[in-house]
């Protein structure tokens, strides 16, 4: 029985800017060890995603001429930093009401409590 592989990015506004930070660096993995014209689409049988996670998702699937991936990861994160305040604005009065995100509950372990950061070592 072969095996499937799925991609399910979840939502969340402007941190969707986490997963595809995470894509583009698997992605780099990837073009360094099977050649530079390798994508994520390549390795994944089905992709899913809601609210930003498909707006990744489909970032990642239009296609070119070739009826290859038009963006990269990499792409899409770029796109992300550029467009991303304005595809999930939010206005000065909701940020007052929330004091900026830190007492609004769906988001108040990520602004009080930031991840920490790590190094991933890339010649593993």
């Amino acid at each position: 029985m072969k095996k499937v592989c799925i991609l399910s990015i979840d939502g969340g506004g402007i941190r969707g800017i986490l997963p595809s930070v995470i894509l583009t660096y698997i992605e780099e993995e990837i073009k360094q060890k099977q050649g530079n014209d390798k994508r994520l689409s390549d390795y994944i049988d089905l992709f899913a995603g809601t609210s930003t996670g498909g707006i990744l998702i489909s970032l990642l699937m239009i296609p070119d001429e070739k009826v290859r991936p038009k963006f990269n990861a990499k792409d899409v994160l770029e796109l992300y930093v550029k467009y991303g305040n304005r595809i999930f604005y939010t206005n000065i009065k909701q940020k007052l009401k929330n004091l900026f995100g830190i007492i609004h509950q769906k988001h108040f372990f990520v602004n009080v409590f930031p991840l920490p950061t790590i190094e991933l070592n890339k010649s593993e």
